[in-house]
């Protein structure tokens, strides 16, 4: 018996291969008969989607949040980056801003994630009226969602748990 990965059968299944005799085997060939049945271990189970990365249910969670809310601007920095070099410099203020927000996002600042979000919110806006239809559709909905997250996580993380955080601060200074 063979025991599907929840990433691969979100439908918590179980794949039972058994030798088919009945099928014709023969020396040289042996069919398998496969089939599907629900797997009770599995049920209640915490089974991760998508979506579970924009879920704050704890203290780790939140830190996992605003990290992921952190790589996205650094990714959209490095985007706009490279739509700098090949088409306009003025991208590499906008490039800047998001880098530097993104460096205090990683350090939890609720203003910095704030700002971030405001920022996308409203480059968006501004690059939509340019354009004079949405554009980025694929992309923006995915930004929005990891830069929501972090700021809530951000000020979760410092309203919930205050006293781990500055403890924490006080030992980075103190190193």
């Amino acid at each position: 018996m063979f025991t599907v990965p929840p990433a691969i059968a979100p439908l918590n299944m179980t794949i039972v291969v058994r030798k088919a005799k009945h099928l014709g085997a023969t020396r040289f060939s042996q069919p398998l008969d496969v089939s599907f049945k629900r797997d009770a271990s599995l049920q209640g189970k915490n089974t991760m989607s998508f979506f579970s990365e924009f879920s704050l249910t704890d203290r780790e969670s939140c830190e996992k949040a605003i990290y992921h809310g952190g790589i996205a601007a650094l990714v959209s920095a490095a985007f706009t980056t490279f739509l700098g070099i090949v088409m306009d410099r003025s991208f590499l203020v906008d490039a800047a801003l998001i880098s530097v927000l993104a460096v205090l996002v990683f350090r939890k600042s609720r203003v910095a994630s704030t700002l971030l979000l405001v920022y996308f919110v409203a480059s968006m806006c501004v690059m939509w009226a340019k354009a004079g239809k949405p554009t980025g559709l694929a992309f923006a909905p995915m930004f929005f969602m990891y830069y929501f997250t972090a700021m809530r996580a951000a000020f979760q993380l410092h309203s919930e748990y205050r006293a781990e955080v500055a403890v924490e601060a006080m030992g980075e200074e103190a190193i």
